[in-house]
């Protein structure tokens, strides 16, 4: 289990798994103390696949002096089913190693371990993290969304009294979490952020998507208030609450269905001035208008000076000194817009 190749150190673990067994578990023991970082790494995993790996072994892998050790010990913590006080302890202090490999380890056991416990830990190394590191930055966004699964985090998260950059920070993965205590973490974070346009509206079509409809009212009237020159916007979270009450069987509040009336009244029949436009084309050379072709609408006219008649527009009726009887100066009327 020491030897350089991994292929090689892997069947000689499996070999001692599947056919030595139990007689093999004292000498793995004795391995994790004082063997290499490949033998430490190789006893480890056998005595965990023979279910003999005890938090003896495990507490000093944890602190090793090797990275290696010590990021396998959080794999191994990851695997585990359930975990007693100590190994969660072993995780969140895992965040804080100085190594990126088990940082990111330990990131991942804690995103499968959820608590609200962890939290904190996970904040703190999202925001030393190095943001080339994208690897470990998803790895961490990961866990803090599987944090908002838990039913019930919202309100232990209200208690943490975290800051705004804490908030922000749940907010992003938030966004990924399909619950409703994500869904309050949004909402509570929009109430004190000012956010861009272009994430808000990913904000609060989330929460509105997941947050209990007895709580969707207080929210509509935040995003009318924000988005209420944004017909588009609009549309937007409205099928947001229209799907969240889809998948939840549930009826549209009558506050929703009056924003809904509004917006899509304000699309189809838009407030327009009806009162006649009048339309003027400047020449190439950048001549004034009186000098240059002129429209008006409905009635649509054009005039030009000159000792040339115009082309002839479709189904023009002629009349007035520029007829074919009035000289070279013509005004020709147009029975109808031309479109």
């Amino acid at each position: 289990m020491g030897a350089p190749n991994l292929t090689l150190r892997m069947l000689a673990m499996w070999q001692i798994v599947e056919r030595i067994g139990a007689p093999g578990i004292e000498p793995l023991k004795a391995v994790c103390k004082t063997g290499n970082p490949n033998q430490k790494v190789c006893a480890l995993w056998a005595l965990f696949n023979l279910k003999a790996l005890s938090d003896v072994e495990l507490s000093g892998a944890v602190v090793d002096g090797d990275f290696l050790v010590r990021t396998h010990a959080m794999r191994i913590l990851s695997e585990m089913t359930t975990w007693n006080d100590a190994q969660r302890g072993w995780a969140v202090n895992g965040v804080s190693d100085a190594n990126a490999w088990v940082q990111r380890a330990a990131a991942d056991a804690l995103g499968r371990h959820a608590a609200a416990e962890n939290v904190k830990a996970l904040i703190a190394l999202k925001a030393n993290a190095d943001g080339a590191d994208t690897h470990l930055v998803y790895t961490v966004r990961m866990a803090l969304r599987n944090q908002l699964m838990l039913k019930g985090i919202s309100e232990k998260l209200v208690a943490m009294k975290l800051d705004a950059s804490a908030l922000q920070a749940l907010a992003d993965s938030a966004a990924a979490a399909q619950s409703e205590d994500a869904a309050a973490v949004l909402v509570r974070h929009l109430a004190s952020a000012n956010e861009p346009p272009a994430i808000a509206a990913k904000y609060f079509e989330h929460a509105m998507k997941y947050l209990p409809f007895n709580e969707l009212d207080a929210l509509v009237a935040s995003a009318r208030a924000r988005f209420g020159a944004d017909a588009v916007q609009q549309v937007a979270l409205l099928k947001a609450i229209q799907d969240g009450a889809s998948q939840r069987g549930i009826a549209l509040s009558p506050t929703v269905r009056a924003w809904a009336v509004e917006t899509i009244s304000t699309i189809l029949v838009p407030n327009t001035d009806t009162r006649e436009t009048v339309w003027t084309a400047l020449a190439l050379d950048g001549t004034t208008p009186n000098a240059a072709y002129r429209y008006q609408c409905p009635s649509w006219s054009w005039k030009r000076n000159g000792s040339s008649a115009p082309p002839t527009p479709l189904s023009p009726h002629v009349n007035g000194p520029g007829s074919a009887t009035n000289g070279p100066v013509g005004e020709l009327d147009v029975a109808r817009p031309m479109h």
